[in-house]
């Protein structure tokens, strides 16, 4: 099973995305958090579950209202940004 990497950027992302949801409604930055990982875990055991974006950037689509972005390696999956889908990247 490959092992998750985050660049800077996607921990900031998630930070900041954690920190508006749990300004929205007590604890449900938190939840977000839960269901993100269960998500990534998913995508441990299937690194292709996204669709190639650009190159070796592959776009898988969270919650419906985000896309995560990463890079596939032999070792591990680089976690580059998540965004809001209605974002522009």
């Amino acid at each position: 099973m490959l092992k998750l990497k985050f660049e800077e950027l996607a921990l900031i992302n998630i930070s900041q995305i954690k920190l508006y949801y749990n300004s929205k409604k007590e604890n449900f930055g938190n939840i977000f958090i839960e269901d993100l990982i269960s998500d990534l875990e998913k995508l441990k055991i299937f690194p292709n579950l996204g669709s190639v974006y650009v190159e070796d950037v592959r776009k898988l689509i969270f919650n419906k209202n985000y896309n995560i972005y990463y890079i596939v390696t032999e070792k591990e999956i680089i976690i580059i940004k998540l965004i809001n889908s209605k974002q522009d990247i």
